[in-house]
């Protein structure tokens, strides 16, 4: 069988961030103290400004108009928010639910009604007020302080204008003392495993929070300076032929972190385009070719962790929640493929309602789907997938022979 195969020649000198050149220096001390950010001009006098401007509601009213069924689930997740406000114990551990208060902020600001806004703002103060995010593992500076903090800076963000001032210093506070401990977790001095989710979701939300909070907190701009130069150690680690190592369930949960930080930065920081990154461009190659035709739908590569001794823990379906990120690569490159790979997934599973509505651009035409080659080498992994066909009832084989994160 001839393998066709798609590389991108990557020379990492040759891509710069910003003053900061994508192949890192010999320590993390090293990098930091060559960063140069330049915001853009009047960034950090406006809000909202981390996914959108004050100047794009217009835009976003009139998307949600022609695309009403993506609109409808927004609003089904901000309505959530009303049956009640959370306990200790919930904010404590349950960092899922964040993402709730950002469809409420969402919801609030393309319509207006008052009813989103202040359940939010409840959610929003209930979070704020424990000085505690986690369950004892690494608490305030693991995955529950990340998912927290990004989604809490995002709803902050749409709010500002409708926050009274007491409201504000008090998300503010919360906001401010849990960034302070991510910044402290990540400092030199230390070793860090940057391909881990553990290290690198930490840092994309110090990075929301920090532009969050520029103009406002004089300590925003140190944190960024640090959590910029440490993504980069985390993006530069990433394999350059679009698979995702540790397995299809955590490129869903883990991965797709990558794009909330390009889609934040390149928006923030002057001639910043963090989508030039191989990885990512070549992204969509790896959603499809890593699922399955039919049950569990994904290969069980890596850290997928849904398989026991005894079989499938949920043998009907496995979910995946945000396949929408292949949405914005569709747009960052007015790429048709990862189109039609996001609506192939979208099919089996409706995703992340927020960023969904979002990222998704009609203006991006599928490319289509049944004419992709039903077959790819990942190069950098020495892996093979082929199927018999893209339909439900194919069969599909994955050999894999090379080194676990790959050979660069």
């Amino acid at each position: 069988m001839k393998i066709l195969t798609a590389v991108f020649i990557f020379i990492a000198a040759s891509i710069q961030l910003n003053g900061l050149e994508l192949k890192p220096g010999k320590t993390l001390k090293d990098d930091i103290s060559n960063v140069k950010i330049e915001i853009n001009k009047d960034y950090s006098k406006k809000h909202p400004r981390l996914m959108f401007y004050t100047e794009d509601k217009e835009n976003l009213i009139e998307k949600a108009e022609a695309n009403k069924e993506l609109w409808r689930d927004v609003l089904s997740r901000a309505e959530g928010l009303a049956r009640y406000v959370p306990a200790r114990e919930e904010v404590r551990t349950q960092y899922w639910n964040t993402h709730y208060i950002f469809a409420g902020a969402l919801s609030y600001f393309l319509t207006n009604k008052d009813v989103y806004k202040d359940n939010a703002i409840k959610w929003l103060l209930a979070y704020c007020k424990e000085d505690t995010w986690g369950t004892g593992y690494r608490s305030n500076v693991d995955l529950a302080a990340g998912w927290d903090l990004y989604h809490i800076a995002l709803s902050y963000d749409i709010l500002y204008n409708a926050l009274s001032s007491s409201e504000k210093e008090s998300i503010k506070a919360g906001m401010i003392l849990h960034a302070r401990a991510i910044y402290e977790s990540l400092k030199p001095g230390q070793k860090f495993t940057y391909d881990q989710n553990h290290l690198y979701i930490p840092a994309i939300a110090l990075t929301t929070a920090s532009l969050a909070l520029l103009g406002e907190e004089k300590e925003a701009e140190e944190w960024l300076k640090l959590a910029y130069a440490f993504v980069n150690r985390c993006r530069y680690v990433c394999g350059d032929d679009g698979y995702y190592y540790e397995g299809y369930d955590y490129w869903d949960y883990a991965f797709h972190w990558h794009v909330r930080y390009a889609d934040l930065i390149s928006r923030a920081v002057k001639g910043e385009n963090a989508f030039d990154l191989p990885i990512l461009k070549n992204n969509y190659l790896y959603a499809a070719h890593l699922s399955l035709p039919g049950s569990p739908f994904c290969f069980d590569i890596g850290d997928t962790g849904f398989h026991t001794a005894h079989g499938l823990k949920r043998p009907e379906k496995h979910d995946f929640d945000w396949h929408c990120i292949l949405y914005r690569l569709a747009s960052a490159y007015n790429d048709g493929r990862s189109r039609s790979v996001a609506d192939f997934l979208t099919r089996r599973k409706i995703d992340s309602a927020m960023l969904r509505f979002l990222w998704y651009s009609p203006e991006v035409k599928p490319a289509p789907f049944n004419e992709m080659p039903a077959y790819h080498y990942f190069k950098d992994h020495d892996v093979v997938c082929w199927r018999s066909s893209w339909d439900k009832d194919a069969t599909a084989y994955m050999f894999k022979s090379g080194p676990p994160e790959g050979h660069t």
